[in-house]
């Protein structure tokens, strides 16, 4: 069956190719009826928005049989995208979901980043308070994005995020300045994970509850028995922010944690169901 996708695609190809090479007039008719081609744009300050999800697109784009090309023009980063009609809708999907994650993740995380003052938070505590809010309103933020995002011939990036997207700052701008009226609670781990808990309560969590497995070396997440990320064992930090990504409504320990830092600081901000009464041991240790 492999073999034989292969031949229809390098058939596909050959035919569009000398149609195209030596019937330029047919092929333009043959190209508007049967063939979906899309070029995305971003201007030169900008490229790094997308520069590195080349490769990813390109893959995509040629698993689905299709053609990718890119190049730096009139200072602009340019990406042209085709494929068969027959395949539009699922190339459609895989980039509104890039651009998407580009929106809503990547931009809202440079926001945060440039506009909060966080001299009191370090490392890993500032890390995991940026990635809650990130995580907070994120499914009212990927709402408006898929609402107003209309795929054209040619799609500006970044100016469909300058004049389309105006609302996602307002948001932002809010969420930003609810952090900078609570600042002096992130002078406090306690307070923080308050704060943190208060957050993620109001995300939509990716998995309802979620199993922790403690292991030789690290942590497994585990959702319906499945490895939440496989075939790799976590550190403590990688754990706490993969379950703020996560957001899960309940945390079941399925063996005994031995790192009580670690323990306490899900507890506070995390529902813990601790069946091994581990809790209540590192409880006795503060």
């Amino acid at each position: 069956m492999a073999l034989c996708g292969f031949f229809m695609r390098f058939y596909d190809f050959i035919r569009i190719f000398a149609v195209r090479k030596f019937f330029p007039f047919a092929y333009n008719i043959y190209e508007e009826e049967i063939m979906f081609e899309i070029r995305l744009t971003v201007k030169a300050e900008n490229a790094g928005w997308i520069q590195d999800k080349e490769e990813y697109i390109k893959s995509f784009v040629e698993r689905a049989g299709g053609f990718f090309d890119c190049c730096n023009a009139f200072g602009s980063r340019e990406m042209t995208l085709s494929c068969d009609n027959r395949k539009k809708e699922s190339v459609v999907k895989e980039i509104k979901s890039l651009l998407s994650d580009v929106y809503c993740n990547e931009l809202k995380r440079s926001y945060f980043l440039s506009r909060l003052r966080l001299p009191m938070l370090k490392g890993l505590s500032k890390e995991i308070l940026i990635r809650t809010l990130i995580a907070f309103d994120r499914e009212r933020d990927a709402e408006l994005v898929e609402s107003r995002i209309r795929l054209e011939k040619v799609f500006s990036v970044d100016g469909f995020y300058y004049f389309r997207l105006r609302e996602l700052n307002d948001r932002w701008r809010e969420i930003a300045e609810l952090t900078e009226a609570n600042v002096m609670l992130l002078y406090d781990e306690s307070a923080l994970n308050l704060l943190l808990k208060f957050l993620l309560s109001a995300v939509a969590p990716k998995y309802d509850t979620v199993r922790i497995l403690q292991k030789a070396g690290g942590y497994l997440i585990k959702a319906s028995d499945v490895p939440v990320v496989p075939d790799k064992l976590l550190t403590a930090g990688e754990l706490l922010l993969s379950l703020v990504d996560i957001a899960p409504m309940e945390i079941v320990l399925e063996n005994k944690i031995t790192d009580c830092s670690l323990l306490m600081k899900l507890s506070d901000i995390f529902d813990v169901k601790d069946a091994n009464n581990t809790l209540s041991f590192c409880e006795n240790l503060q």
